[in-house]
């Protein structure tokens, strides 16, 4: 395994209780990690409803692991810390119970940035990376995305978003699909489209097990719908 692989791994698998690698327990440094999400790597914008963004703003919000890591507020330029490391939020994306500075406060730090805040949704388009090529993203993460959606969101038992996270200075690509339950699939891919690694996430949400995409994959189509170490 590749030093970075191992690290993704790493980084992916923070908030789970209980990890998997190749069926084997793995041991997961909690530690601090230089992290950024850049935005979602999705159809162009123009080609996106109000309904299709929005879900995926509460997907990324709500579902996907690292929002069970606790805030530890600290207000700059309208950025949270978190024990992770930072990323960019706005005011539509906060609920109620967040741990997290109020929502007018919120609005202060936008107001001070000198961007415009998309005025129909209230979001930050630098947040949903419509400011990058987010049209142009490999064909083998498209082919990824396309998968799941046939198999999963247009089967309408789930959803499936595309993140760019920057992690410890390299960029990586998921596909992230999350069922209506607490289960779901990872796939991660390097800046230039070179798959680096699979997961499938326990029915729970509390156990993550990696494995080949292949095998991974076997867990959509297949009868089994997990492997041995999360049933």
């Amino acid at each position: 395994m590749s030093n970075f692989v191992e690290t993704i791994k790493q980084f992916y698998s923070q908030g789970y209780k209980k990890v998997y690698d190749e069926g084997q327990p793995l041991e997961v440094a909690r530690k601090k990690w230089s992290f950024h999400i850049h935005g979602l790597g999705v159809e162009p914008a123009a080609e996106l409803d109000e309904s299709s963004i929005n879900s995926y703003i509460h997907t990324l919000r709500f579902d996907f692991n690292l929002e069970l890591i606790w805030h530890t507020p600290e207000p700059r330029n309208a950025t949270y810390t978190t024990n992770f490391g930072d990323y960019l939020v706005s005011d539509s994306m906060l609920r109620d119970d967040d741990l997290v500075p109020d929502r007018e406060t919120i609005r202060e730090w936008n107001d001070d940035l000198e961007y415009e805040i998309l005025e129909d949704l209230e979001i930050d388009p630098r947040f949903l990376g419509i400011e990058d090529k987010i049209n142009q993203l490999p064909d083998s993460v498209w082919e990824s995305c396309r998968f799941y959606s046939k198999n999963i969101s247009e089967q309408d038992w789930g959803n499936v978003y595309t993140l760019r996270i920057t992690i410890e200075n390299q960029d990586t690509l998921i596909i992230r699909t999350t069922t209506d339950g607490s289960d779901g699939w990872l796939e991660v891919f390097d800046s230039q489209g070179v798959y680096l690694a699979a997961a499938r996430i326990s029915e729970n949400g509390d156990g993550i097990a990696w494995r080949p995409m292949h095998q991974i994959r076997e867990y959509v189509l297949g009868e089994r719908r997990y492997p041995p170490e999360l049933e």
